[in-house]
């Protein structure tokens, strides 16, 4: 990690959030939803995730099928 401290175990994460984070040139902290968590490989210290613009498609096509 970037931190330095080993990853031993994340399960139980999968689903969570995946965030970007900025501090602004006014001191404003903004964050931004990037993507959803789906998987862990321990060997390689790895996540897998979803973009939620891929979501984001998915979910507009489901309810315009519903709506048509």
């Amino acid at each position: 990690t970037d931190s330095g401290v080993p990853l031993a175990n994340i399960s139980g994460c999968s689903g969570g959030p995946i965030v970007g984070v900025k501090t602004m040139d006014d001191g404003e902290l903004r964050y931004w939803l990037y993507g959803i968590q789906s998987s862990w490989d321990p060997n390689r210290q790895t996540i897998t995730a979803t973009n939620v613009r891929v979501l984001e498609q998915a979910f507009k096509k489901r309810r315009q099928s519903k709506e048509t």
